[in-house]
């Protein structure tokens, strides 16, 4: 990616070695770079090139934020249309998107329904770069981008979510999406748990495929053998970078399933934990042996 991505630790995470927009629119939003030259991930024609695809998540005390990034290439000789879709949990919201052509970056703009298309399919017959992100009623929980790239350029994108995060069955879930459709050169995620009262039991379950599959079950496919975690009282770190053999492994279209940790707080009182902030405060409550 044009941009390094850091990790920003809370204070009291210490750790050795290491360094509103809601998803259900009834808009959609159009981009568009007004003097760009022609011109995921499904695509159309030839394959373009997910040549980067990194998601980063911290959780704070329950809260997730979560950032995907990646960068698409097309070495053809003529624009090509990528296709990026990504499923969102329930309960998330998005905070941000914007595509990023040539160093510069472009956030996205509301527009009416008919008025985003239109702007959009003018663009693509002229062969300048556009993106249009739309959503459908019963896919609320899906994120999805239409992008026209031009012959060998690269276009990145960024799209944040934030969600909280619920306890079942005495587990805490981050489930994060992971579905390029073709092996990719750079694959990563990052995941980084910071809680004030102590983290416990951090675990990554195999590779989710099934929306049915319950916290409870484990499914079927293996953990690949990239993943690792690292752990001090206060906070988790858990890295997933599998290369392009090990994603081939998978299936042909490399990995296809959602990236799941769960993880509990450890909590000593029996009231709970109680925070406050500039006059105001939150109470974590979660009975035990229930």
């Amino acid at each position: 990616l044009s941009r390094s991505l850091g990790t920003v630790f809370p204070a009291g995470c210490d750790m050795q070695g290491l360094a509103h927009l809601p998803t259900a629119l009834a808009l959609c939003v159009a981009i568009l770079m007004g003097c760009g030259e022609a011109s995921g991930h499904e695509h159309s024609g030839r394959s373009v090139e997910i040549t980067d695809f990194v998601i980063q998540s911290t959780v704070v005390s329950r809260y997730a934020l979560t950032s995907v990034h990646s960068e698409v290439h097309n070495p053809g000789s003529e624009s090509r249309e990528a296709i990026f879709d990504i499923d969102l949990p329930q309960s998330a919201f998005i905070s941000n998107f914007s595509l990023t052509i040539d160093g510069n970056v472009y956030p996205a703009q509301v527009k009416e329904k008919e008025k985003a298309q239109k702007i959009y399919d003018v663009a693509r017959a002229g062969g300048r770069t556009a993106a249009h992100v739309a959503t459908r009623g019963r896919e609320a929980d899906r994120f999805r981008v239409a992008v026209n790239v031009e012959a060998g350029g690269r276009v990145g994108f960024s799209l944040s979510y934030e969600e909280l995060l619920p306890r079942r069955l005495g587990r805490y879930e981050l489930a994060l999406s992971l579905r390029p459709r073709q092996v990719v050169r750079n694959l990563t995620v990052e995941v980084v748990i910071a809680e004030r009262t102590g983290v416990e039991r951090v675990e990554v379950l195999p590779l989710r495929t099934s929306k049915l599959l319950s916290n409870k079950v484990k499914g079927t496919q293996d953990v690949l053998g990239s993943t690792t975690i690292e752990r001090s009282a206060n906070c988790a770190r858990i890295c997933f970078t599998p290369s392009a053999e090990q994603q081939a492994q998978f299936s042909s279209q490399g990995i296809q399933g959602d990236f799941v940790v769960q993880y509990d707080v450890r909590m000593t009182d029996l009231i709970g934990d109680i925070q406050t902030y500039n006059g105001y405060f939150v109470h974590y409550f979660a009975p035990r042996d229930l």
